[in-house]
């Protein structure tokens, strides 16, 4: 099965885990590719990809390569010019900033993804909508993506993000932990007194 879509700059990635997701809420997109024009609130992710994944990395510079090939000669007159900027860094190196990524981005591709629009969330599959709540730092996802040319004050190619599919499993990377885990069991042990809430609470 593959994940190449009719549009050969677009493909999904299967099994990749989310980082600084904003799905629901946009936040000012500040990755790879960014402008002045595009410092306006934005959703938008880091997808994690490991370096040596034989699929998605494949499809990733596959769809750059169908990206910049659409507008190699209407934009650039046949050449495509040196230095052109990709909308993901090395986790092994330093971000875009100069920062040491996270320990989670080692051994990984991190590509920015983001969208003006409100991209399509799923959870688990396609017939049931997501909500905030279900999104966490860290989860495994299929994430629909389409990769385009910008120019301007720099030139390079960005990541739009299409749709996400989230598979619900994933080891957390933003330090939170699932409150099933935290407080499996308290709600039924103290579900008949109320001082027993408070005293757990500190409050007694």
């Amino acid at each position: 099965m593959t994940s190449q879509t009719a549009d050969p700059s677009a493909c999904t990635l299967k099994n990749v885990r989310l980082s600084y997701p904003h799905l629901f809420v946009p936040r000012a997109y500040q990755g790879p590719g960014a402008q002045t024009a595009q410092s306006a609130p934005k959703y938008q992710t880091n997808i994690l990809i490991p370096k040596d994944d034989p699929i998605n990395v494949p499809l990733l510079t596959a769809a750059v390569k169908a990206a910049v090939e659409k507008v190699r000669v209407a934009k650039f007159g046949g050449k495509v010019p040196p230095g052109l900027k990709l909308p993901w860094y090395d986790g092994d190196g330093l971000t875009p900033s100069g920062k040491k990524p996270g320990e989670e981005c080692r051994g990984h591709l991190v590509l920015s993804a983001w969208t003006t629009t409100k991209p399509t969330v799923y959870l688990h599959n396609t017939k049931t909508p997501a909500a905030p709540e279900d999104v966490w730092a860290g989860q495994e996802a299929h994430v629909a993506i389409k990769l385009a040319v910008y120019t301007g004050l720099s030139v390079g190619v960005t990541c739009y993000l299409n749709a996400v599919l989230l598979l619900g499993r994933g080891e957390r990377i933003d330090g939170r932990v699932d409150p099933s885990d935290a407080f499996g069991g308290l709600e039924e042990e103290f579900s008949t007194n109320d001082d027993d809430y408070a005293e757990l609470l500190g409050a007694a």
